[in-house]
């Protein structure tokens, strides 16, 4: 149990990351075609 533990936590950190970097791209999208208007 603790070493699935261990795991599950390492994927949560994991997602978390992807979805830091998706949500940072986005972003950046958004306000590079605001700035193009």
């Amino acid at each position: 149990l603790n070493a699935w533990t261990q795991r599950h936590g390492f994927i949560r950190c994991v997602i978390w990351f992807i979805n830091a970097m998706v949500y940072r791209a986005c972003n950046a999208r958004i306000s590079l075609i605001s700035s193009k208007r």
